[in-house]
């Protein structure tokens, strides 16, 4: 009869995490989701083995507001009971993937960037910032390294 107990209560225990499950903003959905699968394992293991349909709403409610946008998005453009876990997953894992790489573009440390020997500032494509200036200002740019070869920045 304790071993039925046992099981029992650690059923409520694995449940009651993954109702309270919440990813922090900023946080990475990968990290998030392997917690996640982790508990959905371990009740398994105990017997409980959630639908489908429940692991996507349980997963999506256990997202940072930040995402909600994208949540809504994905519910509404889907036929209701068609959206599946893995589905989810991947669109959250790419999301956040391109939010990485809008983040390394625009927050970097890239200053100017170098086309075909003009500068061009960040965000003004095709549009010459050199125009005008000598050549010993642009002799000033050096190369740093920050993961992007070929970015240049200003001297400070």
């Amino acid at each position: 009869m304790s071993y039925k107990m046992g099981l029992t209560s650690n059923k409520v225990f694995l449940m009651k995490k993954l109702y309270n499950l919440k990813m922090k903003e900023g946080a990475s959905v990968v990290v998030h989701l392997n917690v996640f699968n982790i508990i959905n394992s371990h009740l398994a293991s105990d017997t409980i083995i959630l639908d489908d349909e429940i692991r996507v709403i349980l997963f999506m409610c256990s997202m940072p507001d930040n995402w909600e946008n994208l949540i809504l998005t994905m519910i509404t453009s889907t036929a209701a009971g068609t959206l599946k876990f893995d589905d989810v997953n991947n669109i959250l894992i790419n999301e956040e993937l391109r939010h990485k790489s809008i983040a390394e573009t625009e927050g970097g440390e890239a200053i100017a960037l170098v086309d075909h020997g003009r500068i061009i500032g960040q965000g003004q494509q095709g549009c010459s910032r050199s125009r005008g200036r000598s050549k010993s200002r642009r002799d000033k740019l050096i190369f740093i390294h920050f993961g992007k070869p070929g970015h240049k920045k200003k001297e400070r």
